[in-house]
């Protein structure tokens, strides 16, 4: 039986919604743990219970802090956006890593959501302040935006 997570809304150490039909083994999910500084954690569903794995290395804290996560399943990357900022950043969800270089600057500062449409592989960032909705592909053989 698939299990389908709807929706995960994570911020600072809120759960907005997770919703599982069944227990699911070796998914993980990504939090921002701390809005202040910018740390991302990983934590492992391990049946009916959310185990820590790890701690997303170089998420950094650019502008006030992470206000926006995304995961891309199937290209093993997730996205983040900071609030009072231009910067969009993204790590590895294998390695929990990212390089330097992982990153681009968006037109408007103070990012706030972010979500993957993997059907037509877009990355859609709303900008907090203005409200523009900005699009973007990654292309993963040269790893940018």
């Amino acid at each position: 039986m698939k299990c389908r997570i709807v929706s995960l809304i994570l911020v600072g150490c809120f759960f907005s919604s997770l919703l599982c039909l069944s227990p699911v083994y070796g998914k993980s999910v990504f939090a921002v743990a701390s809005h202040s500084n910018s740390k991302v954690k990983a934590y492992k569903i391990n049946g009916n219970q959310i185990d820590y794995q790890a701690t997303v290395e170089d998420t950094e804290d650019f502008g006030f802090g992470a206000t926006g996560l995304c995961v891309w399943p199937s290209i093993e990357r997730m996205f983040v956006t900071y609030e009072s900022s231009n910067k969009i950043v993204w790590a590895s969800t294998k390695t929990l890593q990212r390089d330097d270089d992982d990153e681009i600057e968006a037109p408007e500062s103070s990012l706030a959501g972010i979500v993957v449409d993997e059907d037509l592989s877009r990355l859609y960032v709303l900008s907090r302040t203005d409200g523009h909705l900005y699009t973007y592909t990654f292309v993963e053989q040269a790893a940018t935006l």
